[in-house]
């Protein structure tokens, strides 16, 4: 009758106990990181050099005097305007204005389905307007009275 080594036995149960505590922990340690490789952190979604063609036919802006308002009308050409910013410059001074659906420092008042209108609250006429489109700037407008 053979008899069996044990502590063979246990030099082989200790090795494949330290391999299935490798792979579990590589395994936990991957999945929080696995969004991280998959897509960079800081990658645009539209690149400017890439994007085949400004979404944008143009843009109208003027200021209101008696509502203290500045009136921006934007018609959209094609594509996808994955965000929009406006930049309002007075006397070398730049603020900028976020507007989407959860945006409090401009209104969306008009919309058909290739023109938004935007109203800005300021209590001064500004120079100069220019849009941001995808994160791709356009060209500044100057500021007409309405």
């Amino acid at each position: 009758m053979q008899t069996i080594n044990k502590k063979a036995i246990s030099a082989v149960v200790e090795v494949s106990l330290l391999i299935l505590i490798t792979v579990s922990l590589a395994g936990i340690i991957y999945m929080p990181l696995r969004g991280m490789v998959d897509e960079p952190l800081l990658s645009p979604e539209i690149s400017c050099s890439n994007q085949a063609e400004n979404p944008l036919i143009g843009m109208y802006a003027c200021y209101n005097q008696e509502t203290k308002k500045i009136e921006i009308e934007v018609v959209r050409k094609s594509g996808t305007i994955a965000s929009l910013k406006f930049q309002v410059s007075k006397e070398g001074n730049t603020d900028s204005y976020s507007c989407g659906s959860g945006c409090s420092t401009c209104e969306l008042v008009g919309s058909t389905s290739d023109s938004k209108i935007y109203y800005i609250p300021l209590s001064e006429k500004p120079d100069s307007i220019s849009i941001i489109t995808n994160e791709c700037e356009g060209t500044e407008n100057e500021i007409l009275n309405c």
